[in-house]
């Protein structure tokens, strides 16, 4: 953990997970608690992508990672 200098929008991007302390209904009908993963751009402090998920795979961050660097459809 070390302070970066950055100078560019994309250089460097930070993913995190964290559990919410929310109830909500899943899919199959059951109530239970969601994860939210994001990934944040440093230079301009936006987030990029982020996803809601019961638990949080590996695969999230894959899926993170095609949502930021995709254009939404019109």
């Amino acid at each position: 953990f070390a302070a970066r200098t950055v100078s560019a929008p994309g250089e460097v991007m930070e993913i995190d997970s964290t559990p919410l302390d929310v109830m909500v209904l899943l899919d199959d009908g059951v109530v239970g608690r969601v994860d939210l993963t994001g990934i944040i751009d440093v230079a301009t402090r936006t987030v990029s992508a982020a996803v809601l998920r019961p638990t949080t795979r590996s695969v999230d961050a894959s899926v993170l990672l095609a949502r930021a660097l995709t254009p939404e459809p019109m």
